[in-house]
C-alpha cells in the first residue's frame, strides 16, 4: 500500500547532520522532505530540526518558512504562522497550499486557493501537496472543519470524485466514497455510511493508501459503536493495528492507542482507558498541540467515565479559544455537549440546559443560513429540516433581524460579506 511515510525523513540521518553543524545539506534534506506527501503528524517531529536555524535562515528560506508556519499552527500559533507564511514570497504555489491547511475564520481563502489548485492540476498536472486527515470531514482536512460542505458532499458523490482526484492523484482512492459515508454517518444515515464502505474498503486494501485506510476502518468502528454493535469493535481494532504494524506507518500508529481508548471506552473497559489516560493521553497544562484535539475529545468522555467533572470542564476551557480562531465549529459543538452532559452528572443542572439552550439555535441557525445561501424556498428548508413552514418563516425573522436585512437577496449578501456562509 501507499505510505505517507516519508523515506526522506531517518531521525538518525538528521541528528548526525545536527551533530555535524551541516547546516546546508540539513537545509536541502529539510527541503526534500517538505516537497513529498506526509502526514500532519510528520510536521512536528521536524520541529526540532527547523530550531537550528535562525528566524532570518527561515524567512529567507521559502520551504523552511512555509515549513515553520503549519508547525506554528500545529501548536495554535495562527498569529505567528500567517506571518511566516507571508515570508513565502513569490512562491505562489507554496502559498496556496498554506492558506488550505493553515485554520482560521476566512473561509472564502481557503476555498479560492482549493479552486486554483485544481485548476493548476488540471491545466498543467501539478499535482498539490496536500495532507490528509480524519474528521469534520476526512476531504482535504488539515486542521480545518469541513463540514460546512456537507450538502455538496451528499448530494454529488460522483462529481466528488473528480474533485478529489485534482487533488490526491493516485492516493485519491477511496476518499471521495468515505468522506460521502462520514457525511451520511453525521446525518444519521448509518445503513447508507457502512454500505459504502464495505464496498470500498477492499479496493483500498488492494490499491490505495495506508493513510485512507486508516481513515475508513476507524469510521467504520464508529459507526458500529453508534449502532450499538460493540463486539465487532475488537476485530476492527485488530485489524487496524495489524494494518500498520505491516505497513511500517510510524505517525499513524501515533494514534492507534487513543482510537482504542475510544472504542473500549464505551465497551466499559476501564482499565484500558486508564492505562491510556495515564501513559499517552496528551496533558493540558503543556503546549497545545492541535493534532491532538480528537486525544483532547476522547480525554474529556474518559474524564466523565471517571466522574471527573470539573477536570473535564477545565479541559474544555484549555480548549475553547484555540477552537474558536481555527473555526472549529463541530469541535466546539460537541465540546459543549460533553460539558453539557458534566454539568448535568455533577448537578448543575441549569447550567447544563442553559449550554444546550445556546447549542441548538447555533447548530440550527447555521444550517438554516446554508440553505437560505442555496436559494432553496421554505417549502423546501421544512422538508429538508423535518420542521414546519411556519418553523422556517419563525428562523428566518430571527436571521433577518440579526443582520438586520429585509429580503433573503440581502441576507446572502450580507453573510456572505461578513463570511457567516461559505461559497462554494
Amino acid at each position: 500500500m501507499k505510505n505517507r511515510d516519508n523515506e526522506f525523513f531517518r531521525e538518525e540521518e538528521l541528528d548526525e547532520l545536527v551533530e555535524k553543524r551541516d547546516y546546508e545539506t540539513l537545509r536541502d534534506k529539510m527541503s526534500r522532505i517538505f516537497a513529498c506527501p506526509c502526514c500532519l503528524n510528520g510536521f512536528k517531529h521536524c520541529r526540532k530540526y527547523l530550531e537550528v536555524f535562525s528566524k532570518e535562515e527561515i524567512r529567507k528560506t521559502p520551504t523552511l518558512a512555509a515549513a515553520e508556519a503549519v508547525i506554528q499552527a500545529i501548536y495554535g500559533n495562527l498569529e505567528k504562522a500567517e506571518k511566516y507564511a507571508s515570508y513565502v514570497g513569490d512562491e505562489r504555489l507554496m502559498k496556496l497550499h498554506l492558506d488550505v491547511i493553515i485554520p482560521g475564520t476566512d473561509r472564502e481563502r481557503a476555498r479560492a486557493a482549493l479552486l486554483k489548485l485544481a485548476e493548476i492540476y488540471n491545466n498543467y498536472g501539478i499535482l498539490p501537496n496536500l495532507p490528509l486527515a480524519a474528521g469534520r470531514i476526512t476531504m482535504i482536512n488539515g486542521f480545518r472543519d469541513m463540514t460546512m460542505y456537507g450538502n455538496y458532499v451528499h448530494d454529488r458523490k460522483e462529481q466528488l470524485k473528480g474533485w478529489v482526484k485534482s487533488f490526491y492523484g493516485d492516493s485519491s482512492l477511496g476518499i471521495a466514497e468515505i468522506t460521502y459515508a462520514e457525511v451520511c454517518y453525521q446525518r444519521d444515515e448509518c445503513f447508507e455510511a457502512i454500505t459504502t464502505l464495505v464496498g470500498i474498503i477492499p479496493f483500498i486494501e488492494k490499491e490505495g493508501e495506508i493513510a485512507v485506510l486508516f481513515i475508513a476502518l476507524s469510521l467504520q468502528m464508529r459507526i458500529m459503536i453508534a449502532t450499538g454493535q460493540i463486539a465487532v469493535v475488537y476485530p476492527i481494532l485488530e485489524e487496524i493495528y495489524q494494518r500498520l504494524h505491516k505497513e511500517q506507518s510510524r505517525w499513524l500508529l501515533e494514534n492507534f492507542g487513543a482510537m482504542k481508548a475510544w472504542g473500549l471506552l464505551y465497551d466499559g473497559d476501564v482499565d484500558t482507558v486508564t492505562e491510556w489516560m495515564e501513559n499517552e493521553a496528551p496533558s493540558e497544562f503543556g503546549e497545545l498541540n492541535m493534532l491532538d484535539t480528537y486525544k483532547y475529545m476522547i480525554k474529556m468522555r474518559a474524564y466523565i467515565l471517571e466522574e471527573k467533572y470539573l477536570a473535564m470542564l477545565s479541559l474544555a476551557e484549555y480548549l475553547r479559544e484555540p477552537l474558536r480562531k481555527g473555526d472549529r465549529v463541530m469541535d466546539l459543538c460537541e465540546m459543549n455537549l460533553l460539558c453539557a452532559v458534566s454539568y448535568f452528572l455533577s448537578d448543575r443542572k441549569e447550567e447544563a440546559f442553559q449550554l444546550i439552550d445556546e447549542l441548538l439555535p447555533i447548530v440550527k441557525e447555521r444550517r438554516f443560513d446554508r440553505l437560505i445561501a442555496d436559494e432553496r424556498s421554505n417549502q423546501e428548508i421544512a422538508d429538508f429540516m423535518g420542521i414546519s413552514i411556519n418553523t422556517v418563516k419563525f428562523h428566518g425573522k430571527n436571521i433577518f433581524a440579526k443582520l438586520r436585512v429585509r429580503t433573503r437577496r440581502q441576507t446572502v449578501r450580507v453573510a456572505k460579506e461578513n463570511r457567516l456562509v461559505s461559497l462554494r
